[in-house]
């Protein structure tokens, strides 16, 4: 199940995606909800679109790498480019297009590297790299191939991947000096056949890889040195040209979105109902009233591809209860909990916020009482409740990150939530939810906001059944307090915590970022 949000609507939430590439297709999309008057509104965020996972590179030398430095080649370029795509590179030196062809085409192809056998290896993308040696009449395949049976030869290979439900990509010719001048010529005669042909599936190379001095001869920024190979540069320069192409072609076009299906329900685990379907491609919101209901949305592509769904969100009306308000992020769920009255406040510094990239949420516990104190920057001050950043996520040093599903806040915000120790610890208590039974450790990080020129050290952090830890912040985000061989209870309580000054010092203490790690017991 995904990550289910509830919000009392009035400030904004944002969940992050989660998920990752799939065979052909992407992310699940963000979601959030937030108030508009007497309304909330579902907004459902772009999703990433990624290539297929699988592309098959057929050719000759030039898509070997072996003329260029270790991960200097066009391939692997490629696979820098796309991560999430898989790529099997089955170029080999001296190879034609007769190499290249389907299976009992002809006495010269090469089973194991064919487009036969990268089409049955489950390919969805092939990328044909033949370049030149079909002009080369010494080359171990017959000879020069005429240009008439080169032309066949490709039309033949794209019959075959698109009989076999993939695409195709031809990179063009480009020059090479070391040719006979009628092999030379063909090069220049197969270009113009191929940007006829080819004009949405060719990375045209002949102009941009050619001498502007002389149209037989590569760029000698270019050329490895033998009048035939690209070098790192020439190489990082093709790659380029294919790069934009592929975006073009799998990417740009069939990621543009074309609707957004968004469903509800009455719990958060279903049943869902279809309830309404965004077309408007410049919009991704959904006014709804204040109806309590669960929502999620997903992506429908140009290209066919669906997403998969968003987490799950309820905006939940100012005048509904809602005991132990909670954010399940990155597998655990962070909650708000007290059973004592808080005279005071908790505040979360928020000057410069950037709502895209921010999630706060605003409860107000049953039988708390607070004064909120503080505007984000970003909305209007609410006039009930507390401001506080839910799942803030840390990495190992402490900073606010994105790590493991977390919310990234913008760069250079300040961000925590401060404690007034006006009340007697354990004050405001913070509940860990997770798996029931499953092992925890858990980071808590502790910084004084420089600004306050306070001295809130000693920090003290309770966490149930443990013996408090003291540490010295001194406006650092890299000192933290580390519980270990925390079991989630049946319930999935992994414990609850709190942070505070020791007694005697400063009223004001800071709970930088948390972390939680889900452990293995050997």
């Amino acid at each position: 199940m995904r990550d289910i949000v509830q919000v009392i609507v009035g400030g904004v939430i944002r969940v992050p995606a989660s998920g990752g590439a799939v065979s052909i297709g992407g992310e699940a999309p963000a979601i959030s909800v937030y108030a508009e008057g007497d309304n909330q509104v579902i907004s459902v965020g772009a999703a990433p679109y990624y290539l297929t996972g699988k592309i098959g590179v057929i050719g000759d030398s030039q898509g070997t790498g072996q003329y260029q430095s270790p991960g200097a080649g066009i391939v692997d370029l490629l696979e820098t480019a796309f991560p999430n795509a898989e790529f099997t590179n089955y170029c080999v030196v001296n190879y034609n297009s007769r190499r290249l062809m389907p299976d009992g085409n002809n006495a010269y192809v090469d089973t194991a590297h064919n487009i036969t056998k990268a089409l049955s290896d489950g390919n969805k993308v092939i990328i044909v790299c033949d370049t030149s040696n079909d002009s080369d009449s010494t080359n171990p395949a017959g000879g020069l191939v005429p240009l008439s049976e080169w032309q066949d030869n490709l039309l033949t290979m794209q019959e075959a991947a698109l009989g076999s439900g993939a695409r195709i990509l031809f990179i063009s010719t480009f020059p090479r000096a070391q040719l006979s001048s009628g092999g030379q010529q063909q090069q220049k005669d197969m270009a113009e056949f191929q940007l006829r042909t080819f004009p949405n599936n060719l990375v045209y190379a002949y102009t941009a890889l050619g001498n502007p001095a002389n149209s037989n001869q590569l760029r000698p920024q270019y050329n490895y040195g033998d009048n035939i190979h690209l070098n790192d540069p020439g190489a990082a320069a093709l790659a380029q040209l294919i790069i934009a192409k592929m975006t073009e072609m799998f990417v740009t076009e069939p990621g543009k979105r074309i609707s957004i299906p968004i469903q509800k329900a009455d719990t958060a685990n279903g049943p869902w109902s279809d309830t309404a379907i965004i077309t408007d491609t410049t919009d991704n919101n959904l006014i709804v009233s204040q109806d309590n209901k669960f929502y999620r949305g997903r992506i429908k592509y140009a290209g066919g591809y669906v997403s998969p769904w968003s987490a799950t969100v309820q905006g939940l009306s100012g005048n509904t209860p809602a005991p132990d308000p909670e954010l399940q992020v990155a597998g655990f769920r962070f909650s708000l909990s007290n059973t004592d009255t808080i005279s005071g406040f908790l505040n979360v510094t928020g000057g410069g916020l950037d709502p895209n990239n921010y999630s706060r949420v605003w409860t107000h516990p049953s039988g708390v009482t607070l004064t909120h104190l503080v505007t984000d920057g970003t909305t209007a001050t609410q006039k009930w409740g507390a401001q506080f950043v839910p799942g803030n996520a840390g990495n190992d040093s402490g900073e606010t990150t994105n790590d493991g599903g977390g919310i990234l806040p913008a760069a250079g915000a300040q961000v925590g939530a401060f404690f007034n120790n006006g009340a007697t610890t354990p004050g405001y208590q913070f509940i860990l939810k997770g798996i029931p039974g499953a092992s925890y450790e858990v980071d808590v990080y502790g910084s004084l906001n420089s600004g306050f020129g306070l001295d809130a050290d000693p920090m003290v952090v309770s966490f149930t059944g443990k013996t408090p830890i003291e540490f010295n912040a001194v406006g650092s985000t890299s000192r933290k307090a580390t519980f270990t061989g925390i079991t989630a209870d049946g319930t999935g309580v992994i414990g609850s915590y709190s942070v505070a000054p020791k007694a005697g010092q400063s009223q004001f203490g800071m709970n930088n970022a948390l972390v939680v790690r889900q452990v293995e017991i050997s």
